[in-house]
């Protein structure tokens, strides 16, 4: 395969997954808001078989107003770059599920004083 040939090949693969995913976020394929696209959904979930495995999957997929059906979009060239984003990022994520878990400390230690303060006004 020459240079020009897997170029044309990568071309054609990324840019209709670049146009899959536009429609996984509510646009229409180039991107531009499209309000009809109101199934559009690019999500992140558990998907835990082990006590200590972290499994994350994707989900995603698109659909118009008016019509039941919902179109995936899944295929190895999205979860390629999907991964390679995910991994880059690694840190910034971790760290960023760091701050939340301190922000829910933080939360259930003012419901905890809250609720002392309840208690002790009773008493």
């Amino acid at each position: 395969m020459s240079k020009i040939d897997v170029y044309n090949k990568v071309k054609s693969e990324n840019t209709k997954a670049i146009e899959k995913l536009h429609l996984s976020l509510g646009r229409n394929g180039k991107g531009e808001p499209d309000h009809r696209n109101d199934k559009g959904t690019f999500r992140f979930y558990d998907h835990q078989i082990w006590d200590t495995d972290m499994k994350i999957s994707i989900h995603s997929c698109y659909g118009y107003y008016g019509s039941s059906s919902a179109y995936s979009i899944g295929n190895p060239i999205i979860k390629k770059y999907i991964l390679e984003v995910l991994n880059r990022k690694s840190t910034e994520i971790v760290e960023d599920a760091i701050k939340l878990m301190k922000e829910d400390i933080e939360k259930a230690r003012l419901n905890c004083v809250e609720e002392a303060k309840q208690i002790l006004e009773v008493v």
